[in-house]
């Protein structure tokens, strides 16, 4: 079965595509601001079991907190929670819990960015007929604050300053300085909490039995094993056509496409590049693929694990992360073990109007990595292979999640790459739910050394605050961010504070331009590959059109929709 990109004219960054850009924000602004008017619902059967299979267990169905729409806890949870702001197959902004996309135009967002007016859906209800109200939007913003509920992110709800109730439907949220992408971390694919359920219990509890707005709710969740969901009558949209989800977790790449191979799944969520040639030659399976940006790379931990407040003795020191980079060869590396299908990384903005095209992937250069060591000073004294400085061994550990083959074989190609130039590497890998488990996890809570998993800016205007300024590290007091690294520079900080306050295209276009030159040269971060999300989807199924713009989460958007033929 031949591989399907869900969406084929995706468009590389140019700088003319900068001002197509601009004119396109203009033009599409009036219309964004008009109520959405439902489209018709294309036909499809009704009942029946859908079967996902899926690589991952969700560590919470609380969307709200939700770290990044590859994790299982953000896709699974749009099961049963409905966004207040949904993006479409075709980019479209739509309302979800919202009756509006707040703009500046519809009065919905100020002119310096502050005040948003977040205006709810008349008649919409949690599934055990709860109405969702403007209480239940000031209600997610206490419990994300909240240090006491260790939120996985908190996505731009740090930044609210009040939230004022003025009528059921109708919530003012005012941020403590103007900022022109809280839509996209706070609103868009984003959920929000039931008061009346979630207040005055744990996460743990209420995760037992959740209660959400969504097309489904969940009733069953037996641990490492399956989560069970039924159709929500009370959804605001009218019944699914499906009667139930089942989500299989199948923690092994290849179990999972033998599962959906063999028919045991319907649908299978995690799979890799090593998988496809094997599914496109199976009979009733169709592969498909999103490419919404979306960056595997290593991050270079700033601290030592699981001590944030101690700078790490080596990965401090850009001559070692610049030798990790340069010592490896990717090209080889994407050929041998992901078919060529995954182009080189550079960083999060490449394949947009936003990439800095100067910048190039880095080469593969083992001699440069040993001259830059020996210059910094990192020597083989004692003749056993293994660099030292200052009394400090050349040791390192890479984790990364357990389970996916093609990553722990480059993990073993990488091992010996480093080793090759004086740098000693031991593999740590863990279940997805302890490597992605919030601040008590290993990426956020920064108990690694090297990690790597892949993720990307996915909103739809081009922020890197929460990856690169300094205020998106995760830290005890403020558990949330992206910046998993800790790595800082004071120069971005402040390009990335102007361009979070709202500029011009062209303005936007420099400063984004420079603090990705700022990035590469300084080695913060090894891009290895633009990931490839990859789907496989048995021919009985209905109504499942994935969006680009989310990887994994892209999914799901409407899953509503979704139907088993007969």
């Amino acid at each position: 079965m031949q591989m399907i990109d869900a969406h084929p004219h995706r468009q590389r960054g140019t700088r003319g595509r900068r001002a197509l850009l601009a004119v396109l924000a203009v033009t599409l602004t009036a219309w964004l601001g008009a109520s959405y008017a439902q489209e018709e619902r294309p036909a499809g059967s009704t009942g029946g079991t859908l079967v996902i299979g899926q690589l991952q267990e969700p560590a919470s169905m609380v969307l709200a907190e939700s770290s990044t729409p590859v994790s299982a806890q953000y896709y699974t949870a749009m099961l049963i929670n409905e966004p207040l702001v949904k993006v479409d197959h075709d980019f479209n902004q739509v309302p979800g819990l919202l009756a509006e996309v707040p703009t500046v135009e519809n009065g919905g967002v100020s002119e310096d960015y502050r005040v948003y007016t977040l205006r709810l859906r008349e008649g919409v209800t949690w599934e055990d007929g709860t109405p969702v109200t403007a209480d239940d939007i000031a209600f997610t913003w206490q419990w994300l604050i909240d240090p006491a509920n260790v939120a996985y992110a908190t996505h731009g709800w740090e930044k609210v300053e009040s939230v004022e109730v003025v009528d059921p439907q109708t919530a003012v949220v005012t941020l403590t300085e103007g900022f022109a992408f809280w839509l996209d971390e706070a609103v868009i694919n984003m959920g929000i909490a039931p008061k009346h359920a979630l207040e005055g219990v744990s996460k743990d509890q209420f995760n037992q039995r959740p209660i959400g707005n969504g097309p489904f709710k969940l009733v069953e969740w037996r641990v490492g094993d399956v989560l069970m969901f039924e159709r929500n009558d009370n959804y605001y949209r009218g019944p699914a056509y499906l009667d139930r989800v089942v989500v299989r977790i199948i923690p092994d790449t290849n179990a999972l496409a033998a599962a959906v191979m063999a028919g045991d799944v319907h649908m299978a969520i995690g799979l890799l590049t090593s998988n496809v040639p094997q599914l496109q030659s199976t009979a009733g399976v169709e592969v498909v693929t999103t490419t919404w940006p979306q960056l595997e790379r290593i991050f270079f931990s700033q601290t030592v694990p699981g001590d944030t407040s101690t700078p790490h003795p080596i990965l401090t020191d850009p001559a070692v992360r610049k030798a990790l980079i340069l010592s490896v060869n990717m090209d080889e590396i994407l050929q041998t073990l992901y078919h060529g299908i995954n182009p080189r990384g550079v960083n999060e903005l490449q394949g947009t109007a936003w990439f800095n095209e100067e910048l190039e992937p880095y080469p593969y250069d083992p001699d440069e990595a040993r001259r830059a060591l020996e210059e910094a000073g990192w020597v083989d004294t004692d003749g056993d292979g293994i660099r030292e400085k200052d009394g400090v061994r050349l040791h390192l550990t890479h984790s990364t999640t357990a389970g996916n083959r093609p990553r722990e074989s480059m993990q073993a190609i990488m091992q010996q790459a480093w080793a090759d130039v004086g740098i000693e590497v031991e593999i740590q890998n863990y279940p997805a739910p302890s490597f992605f488990g919030g601040w008590e996890g290993v990426a956020w809570g920064r108990r690694y050394e090297m990690a790597q998993f892949s993720n990307g800016v996915f909103a739809i205007n081009p922020n890197l605050s929460d990856w690169w300024h300094s205020d998106a590290i995760p830290v005890p007091e403020k558990p949330f961010g992206n910046g998993h690294s800790g790595w800082s520079n004071p120069r971005v900080d402040e390009l990335l504070d102007e361009h979070r306050r709202g500029v011009t295209p062209e303005r936007a276009a420099e400063i984004l331009d420079e603090v990705q030159r700022i990035i590469y040269d300084d080695y913060a971060m090894f891009p290895l590959f633009q990931a490839a999300t990859i789907f496989a989807i048995r021919q009985e199924v209905q109504n499942v059109n994935p969006t680009q713009f989310g990887a994994q989460a892209g999914l799901f958007w409407d899953a509503y929709n979704w139907s088993l033929g007969r």
